[in-house]
């Protein structure tokens, strides 16, 4: 995977090693494949805010759009690392009085 010019922040270092052949972002952490095996990453976003920020920015540089009308999205950034990324589950809790 080689670096957009985009700053990809907490995930500059894992996108610039050659054995690291997928990253995967949610609110629980970053996890990262590498030579086969899934690893938990010690890296972290500052905010929920910085990590949906950066998420957002990856997206446009593929071309794609992360909304409420589109919580799911694919997209291929020019130099061919595919992305994928879906918007946390929108849930429901009613309690009755």
């Amino acid at each position: 995977m080689a670096v957009e010019k985009t700053t990809f922040g907490p995930l500059e270092n894992l996108l610039a090693d050659g054995k690291v052949t997928a990253i995967y972002v949610s609110e629980d952490g970053i996890r990262y494949e590498k030579e086969g095996a899934l690893h938990s990453s010690t890296l972290d976003f500052s905010s929920d805010e910085a990590r949906l920020k950066l998420i957002q920015e990856i997206i446009k540089a593929g071309n794609g759009q992360l909304s409420r009308e589109t919580p799911t999205v694919d997209c291929i950034l020019s130099d061919g690392t595919k992305v994928q990324a879906t918007l946390q589950p929108l849930s429901l809790e009613l309690h009755k009085a």
